[in-house]
């Protein structure tokens, strides 16, 4: 937060992450089945509280995902030898936390073409007025006032 995303937003720019909060609670909470509020909290401390105005969830069934995943030899970490079963969970987690916060949430059929996948990530993007409105002023100012 404070090497990256906080100085970008006190300049005015946009930050794109391919993982932020939302990440480890699937996998925390989830998954894993700590206390949600806990995770929470602790996340609140780690983010100062900051929520991306936009969340993408590329959404792909568990066994897709993992064939994908597994194809990548050199990529290959712990969490992706985990059962399916705790992938299901971690699935299951997103979607509860789209279902919650829908207005902020996107949903994008991943299993298809990687390139039809990019168009409809742009296409959301484009479409959601941050481009016209930047990023928000709230989230901005409060990165602002936070010291270094």
């Amino acid at each position: 937060m404070g090497e990256i995303i906080s100085p970008a937003l006190r300049d005015g720019l946009f930050v794109v992450a391919d993982r932020f909060s939302d990440s480890s609670l699937a996998y925390q909470w989830g998954a894993r089945g700590l206390e949600k509020e806990a995770v929470i909290e602790a996340q609140k401390l780690a983010t100062d509280g900051l929520q991306p105005d936009l969340k993408i969830l590329l959404d792909l069934p568990v066994e897709a995902a993992l064939q994908r995943r597994m194809a990548e030899v050199q990529e290959i970490n712990r969490l992706d030898q985990e059962a399916v079963q705790f992938h299901s969970r971690v699935h299951d987690a997103y979607h509860s936390l789209v279902e919650a916060d829908p207005a902020r949430w996107r949903v994008i059929d991943a299993n298809r073409a990687e390139n039809d996948v990019w168009s409809d990530v742009w296409l959301t993007v484009a479409s959601s007025d941050l481009l016209a409105t930047g990023p928000s002023p709230t989230r901005a100012s409060r990165a602002r006032q936070r010291p270094q």
